[in-house]
């Protein structure tokens, strides 16, 4: 955390710096939304059965001594696929993407009002209207604001020097976020 106070127009100014964990809270949190945990828990049910059904029948044909058929190792290999990539792969890539974004390091300047959260992160600065996104998430250690399903602005509660303006800043999403949940 590198600064923080109230404006006097009753805003939020923070000063922190994203790190790698925060990208992928952020990207954690965009795969619950979009799947929901349902999906995630039907999705890794269908990899360990799959994984199961497949060790099954392979160690029922080594048992019996029946030769082995393509599909035995079609089977186990699919499944091994669906574990590498989400296991090893996606990981590997959202980490990835952050350092080439180059968001790492570098300062970011928050300063939100009733109307807009204005940003400045290094050399860059925007202005979003709070009604331009799409849904707002706060969870134990962020706050997310979804521009769309991909892209969030991402607010580390770390920044916040004390529960009080950190709530002050819920307060001015909830009421310009069309969806705000937490």
């Amino acid at each position: 955390m590198l600064a923080s106070h109230m404006p006097d127009d009753g805003g939020v100014e923070i000063r922190y710096e994203l790190t790698e964990q925060d990208y992928l809270a952020m990207m954690e949190a965009r795969t619950r939304w979009r799947t929901g945990r349902i999906g995630r828990m039907v999705l890794w049910a269908a990899v360990v059965l799959n994984v199961g059904v497949g060790a099954w029948l392979l160690l029922g044909a080594l048992v019996t001594a029946t030769p082995l058929a393509v599909e035995h190792f079609l089977n186990l290999g699919l499944a091994t696929l669906i574990v590498a990539w989400l296991a090893l792969y996606l990981p590997w890539l959202r980490r990835r993407n952050f350092r080439r974004m180059k968001l790492a390091d570098k300062p970011v300047h928050l300063v939100a009002d009733r109307e807009a959260v204005k940003l400045r992160i290094g050399d860059d600065d925007s202005r979003t209207a709070w009604r331009e996104f799409e849904r707002g998430h706060r969870t134990a250690e962020h706050f997310f604001f979804w521009l769309n399903p991909a892209i969030a602005l991402i607010v580390p509660l770390r920044a916040f020097p004390d529960e009080a303006l950190c709530e002050r800043f819920w307060r001015l999403a909830q009421e310009g976020v069309p969806t705000t949940n937490g």
